[in-house]
């Protein structure tokens, strides 16, 4: 847009009078009639710059970046040596050729390639530098949420011991409480059995009894009590006539019975031991020990306390119980219908404490077996720990560089025995099966378990032993954990039992695990007999339990019927 005209300068008003025939002369006196200036008179504009070049450098004269924006970084153009790419503070760029001293904002055709490739370079690092940012950011996460599980798992093991102590608590107040009830009721029924014992027995007037010797009594009956029995022999007002005795017919009169008969701890252990004899028991297969203690060969079956402390640790073994398990957690598994709690050899210890403490004995044995194993494979192999820690921190979204200058100082990268090629394809393989699906996967890991021999993949290995030849592999590795032992798990169960001693051992060796396969069949067979006599017991004692139930009942009967009947001669005759 051109700019408006320029006002002019008006003259004075003795310059502005002119007469009419003043001619050109005057006219070039006073500046008129001068035809060039009075054309840029009245178009000031006609020779400024015009078109968006001259708009361009208006704006760049008045834009305030200019001012204040400053280089920050030079970055070398390869291939185009002269020029260079520069970055200002105010994030704009431009290329400057060091040789000529031209800076130029629009960067020139024959330069652009290179620009270009090193916008691609600077992305691809970018990049890189998210990645890597993201990996540590996850890995912070994972640490975190680790430590917080493991806090919870604290927290939810003191809860438990603290709900297990209120509960044995409460359970103790219980058993207290019941047998101080029991107590209670037993000495109350003493008490009526002494009243009703002492009632039964007691002579009433009117009545006919016998004497301490068995022969008869006269009692006389008076009118009043005649009026009360009404229909006995009593209220006609006869006289009770004595009896004589038949000799030839009844024997001698029994004593009159005076209440049940009360049992003492005596006469029970002599009842017991009675009974042991007809069912053929030993001493020590019923009742609590004597103090002097069992007499030799009476104290059962042969299961000694270190037989027990076997079977108990034979049973962990069957179970492949993992030593680092906490014995919480087991208890805890009660759902299960593995869970040990439902073997019988679970109660061959007398109590928790002593479950514990050969759980414990039992957990660093092994232990202490494990870590030699690992060890021994570890020296033989070294591609299994450097396949452990690929599993662990391998990504997808680490290039190999990038993961060996993160995990530079893991012991498994150091290690010199696997050559950096090697580590280097291992790592490669592995991202590029993380990306196969995972069915893929797991017929991959099905077809080297089936790879295995029988000798060293058996229904006894444990999924914390697995062998070497399955550990080095690169299947192994393919799926998450749980889901891999899952598999293994499932695999192991369906496979037969090792092989003969013999073929796959030496001579010393076969000989070592016969001795233990006898030692564990006597245990298992012990335990068994065991069972068979506790068995034996129970039936008795409810035997023993409904006799007694029924003698009571018979007793009690009896004791009523001569509560009814002993207001007559009739009722005590028909007892006698």
């Amino acid at each position: 847009m051109e700019s408006p005209n320029k006002r002019l300068k008006p003259s004075n008003e003795g310059d502005d009078f002119m007469s009419l025939d003043v001619g050109d002369e005057a006219d070039d006196k006073y500046g008129y009639g001068n035809k060039e200036d009075e054309a840029e008179d009245q178009n000031p504009t006609a020779n400024a710059p015009r078109g968006p070049k001259a708009q361009y450098q208006r704006d760049a004269r008045f834009d305030r970046r200019n001012a204040q924006d400053r280089p920050r970084s030079k970055h070398a153009l390869p291939g185009h040596e002269p020029w260079v790419l520069v970055k200002t503070k105010f994030g704009r760029r431009f290329v400057h050729n060091t040789q000529t001293r031209e800076s130029l904002w629009r960067i020139p055709d024959d330069v652009w390639p290179a620009v270009r490739d090193f916008d691609a370079w600077e992305k691809q690092q970018k990049e890189r530098e998210e990645n890597a940012k993201w990996a540590e950011q996850e890995l912070q996460a994972m640490r975190q949420q680790s430590k917080a599980e493991e806090k919870n798992q604290r927290a939810d093991a003191e809860e438990g011991r603290n709900r297990r102590r209120r509960s044995e608590s409460l359970q103790r107040e219980d058993e207290e409480a019941m047998m101080a009830e029991l107590a209670a009721q037993a000495e109350h029924a003493e008490e009526q059995d002494a009243k009703n014992a002492a009632k039964t027995v007691e002579p009433q007037v009117g009545e006919t009894g016998y004497d301490s010797e068995g022969s008869f009594e006269y009692v006389e009956v008076t009118d009043d009590e005649e009026g009360d029995d009404d229909g006995s022999e009593a209220g006609q007002g006869l006289r009770a006539e004595p009896a004589q005795p038949d000799n030839e017919t009844s024997g001698p009169a029994e004593p009159e019975d005076e209440g049940p008969v009360e049992f003492g701890e005596d006469d029970i252990a002599y009842q017991l031991a009675a009974m042991g004899a007809d069912y053929g028991l030993d001493e020590g297969e019923y009742g609590s020990p004597p103090p002097e203690g069992w007499s030799e060969g009476a104290e059962g079956l042969p299961l000694s306390n270190e037989d027990a402390a076997n079977l108990f640790k034979d049973l962990l073994d069957d179970h492949h119980i993992s030593p680092y398990t906490p014995w919480e957690k087991l208890l805890q598994d009660e759902d299960s219908p593995t869970s040990i709690l439902h073997d019988d050899r679970y109660t061959v210890l007398p109590n928790m404490k002593a479950r514990r403490h050969v759980f414990d004995d039992w957990a660093r044995a092994k232990a202490a077996e494990i870590q030699t194993a690992r060890a021994q494979m570890e020296r033989q192999d070294p591609r299994i720990p450097y396949l452990a820690l690929l599993a662990a921190k391998a990504s997808p979204k680490l290039y190999w560089p990038e993961f060996k200058r993160k995990f530079k100082k893991e012991p498994a990268l150091l290690d010199r025995k696997l050559g950096d090629k090697d580590k280097e394809k291992l790592y490669r393989d592995h991202i590029a099966r993380l990306k196969l699906p995972e069915s893929t996967r797991k017929a991959d890991l099905i077809a080297l378990l089936k790879s295995l021999p029988l000798r060293i993949l058996n229904n006894s290995t444990r999924l914390d032993s697995l062998p070497q030849a399955f550990l080095a592999h690169l299947h192994s590795i393919s799926l998450p954990p749980r889901t891999r032992d899952e598999v293994v798990g499932q695999y192991i169960s369906s496979l037969p039992p090792p092989p003969d001693a013999a073929e796959s051992a030496d001579e010393k060796t076969a000989e070592e695990q016969e001795r233990l396969r006898r030692e564990k069949a006597r245990r298992e067979a012990a335990l068994l007999e065991r069972k068979r006599a506790v068995e034996e017991e129970r039936r008795r004692v409810e035997k023993e339990e409904r006799f007694a139930r029924m003698g009571l009942l018979e007793e009690e009967r009896e004791l009523r019927q001569a509560d009814v009947g002993k207001g007559s001669r009739r009722g005590l005759r028909a007892m006698l």
